[in-house]
């Protein structure tokens, strides 16, 4: 439960000479420590200023220290989600000063070059089509969106008329920006990459396209272009892929705009279904890697960590840098339709979380009496991030944030945010209430928290 206290200017004024009465600035009374201190910063870009931090804010204030956070100690999210509102709403006009955070002594992760590691990315995709209402998003839980999603046209012109007459999805992204999350537009996607290989190839057609994606991200004052071509596989597109991130990356960064990649698996790469060069990561912020759908056809999990640890190995002895490096997290599950047997499942339909839950029963089908281990069997059709979320087996997620954290990855991406949420329903067997209302970005978020991430 998040701890934030938005004071109205009335509640100020009776307040202020209890509250306040020990005075602005100064930073005497407790030290706070900075591990939780600062967990929500990435939650206001643009909001405060960029040197602004809750430790800072809190080692100036005293005052704020003894009515925000409890035992004197900032050290939680709630906490400081409470320190930024209150900047936000009376600091600044007051006048209040911000100092230096102060580290504390408790070790930080650090990187290669010795340096504590930046807060990971939380990277969700908002998709046009499924958007859930915006009271069911925990927004806090994110550092940054990325718009799904646009298309290319033939002549090269951006297409989003899916996205512009999207109302939620409008809702939603707007939302986000309110609460400080940065935007990118994904242009692309699973059977919608048409026109890119005949675009990105052609020099002319290609600055067409990245006149208008820019011209269009300007417009609605977005931070940057998501590139999500599934996938270059034919002779010469691998240069086009490279030769477009660099026309991007010229066009949007004197603007301050980021451009970043959709990646698929090394199994993908083997088995010839994508064709990419990984010779492009200066021309990129972000490189988002699609680590789940392995499995097609048969029983097992859609997005095992064996196998998502060795496509992140594989594209770090590629040469991609790590700290532009986000690992894939599915919201979803695989369901056993189409009249799906043991010997041939048909694993074609993919499941939300609440989905998932709803449609349990369906497992039935292809998956046999539930003589079976109702634990085992959601494993085999939903996929590992609903075992782990549906039956609280939190090992394998522990397991995703340790490895980020060893990597020193950039974070992690979601697909996609309206698959993550609670479902108030135990009608079902094997089921609580409390993992019923579990969400994946929560528990990740606070796995990183923990790691120092």
């Amino acid at each position: 439960m998040r701890k934030t206290l938005r004071l109205s200017a009335f509640a100020v004024s009776v307040l202020s000479a209890a509250l306040f009465s020990c005075g602005g600035g100064g930073g005497g009374g407790t030290t706070p420590s900075n591990d939780g201190a600062d967990a929500c910063m990435g939650d206001y870009y643009g909001r405060i200023p960029g040197d602004f931090t809750a430790s800072g804010y809190a080692a100036a204030n005293a005052d704020l220290v003894a009515y925000f956070c409890a035992d004197g100690a900032c050290d939680s999210r709630a906490e400081c989600v409470s320190l930024v509102e209150h900047y936000l709403d009376h600091g600044a006009a007051e006048g209040r000063s911000y100092a230096a955070p102060v580290v504390s002594s408790q070790a930080q992760p650090s990187s290669a070059s010795g340096q504590p590691s930046a807060r990971a990315n939380r990277i969700g995709f908002v998709t046009f089509y499924n958007v859930a209402r915006i009271e069911e998003v925990d927004f806090a839980r994110y550092t940054q969106f990325n718009a799904f999603g646009a298309t290319v046209n033939a002549d090269g012109s951006l297409n989003t008329s899916d996205i512009d007459a999207a109302t939620m999805f409008q809702t939603t992204i707007a939302e986000g920006r309110n609460r400080g999350l940065p935007v990118l537009l994904t242009v692309g996607g699973d059977g919608r990459s048409g026109n890119m290989s005949s675009v990105f190839g052609n020099d002319g057609l290609r600055q067409t396209f990245v006149s208008s994606a820019l011209a269009y991200v300007q417009a609605k004052g977005w931070q940057g272009i998501d590139i999500d071509w599934e996938f270059p596989s034919s002779d010469g597109d691998d240069a086009a892929l490279t030769a477009t991130l660099k026309a991007l990356h010229d066009a949007f960064a004197p603007h301050g705009l980021k451009v970043s990649i959709d990646m698929p698996t090394d199994l993908h790469i083997s088995m010839g279904k994508a064709k990419i060069k990984p010779d492009f990561a200066s021309y990129v912020d972000q490189i988002n890697v699609m680590t789940y759908d392995y499995v097609a056809t048969g029983y097992g999990p859609h997005d095992p960590n064996d196998k998502v640890f060795a496509t992140m190995d594989y594209w770090l002895e590629q040469g991609l840098p790590a700290n532009k490096l986000n690992m894939g997290i599915a919201f979803y599950g695989r369901d056993c339709r189409n009249g799906g047997t043991t010997s041939a499942p048909q694993i074609a339909w993919k499941k939300a979380y609440y989905e998932t839950c709803m449609n349990v029963e369906n497992a039935d089908n292809c998956l046999g009496d539930r003589s079976g281990a109702f634990r085992a069997r959601t494993y085999w059709v939903y996929g590992g991030a609903f075992v782990d979320n549906v039956l609280t087996l939190v090992d394998g997620w522990a397991e995703r944030a340790d490895y980020l954290a060893t990597k020193n990855l950039a974070g992690v991406l979601y697909w996609e945010v309206s698959q993550d949420i609670p479902l108030n329903d135990t009608s079902f067997p094997g089921l609580t209430q409390s993992s019923l209302n579990f969400r994946i970005a929560t528990h990740i978020d606070e796995l990183l928290q923990a790691r120092g991430r």
